[in-house]
């Protein structure tokens, strides 16, 4: 597996555990309190967190190619920033 593609794959990883806690926690957490989410960027030895409320997470997962990460966090050729709000990025992948 090419650099790359094993850098997308971690990251969706991180993606789908991130579901996962969404799943967990979303119907018994006040949607507009912060939790730590992992940062979905595409280091593998990342494990830095993003604080998201529930609402702000499922903003992010509106769009499927939407990914949230630490601010100056390494992201992927041809995706895009469209959204700094601090700490996070939200990045689009093409």
């Amino acid at each position: 597996m090419d650099a790359g593609r094993a850098r997308r794959a971690n990251q969706d990883v991180f993606r789908r555990a991130n579901e996962r806690l969404l799943a967990a926690v979303g119907d018994v957490i006040d949607d507009a309190r912060p939790i730590p989410f992992l940062c979905e960027c595409l280091d593998p030895d990342c494990r830095s967190t993003v604080q998201l409320s529930i609402e702000e997470f499922r903003d992010v997962r509106a769009t499927d190619k939407r990914y949230a990460i630490v601010t100056g966090h390494p992201i992927m050729n041809g995706e895009r920033p469209v959204d700094v709000d601090g700490d996070v990025t939200i990045v689009e992948k093409p």
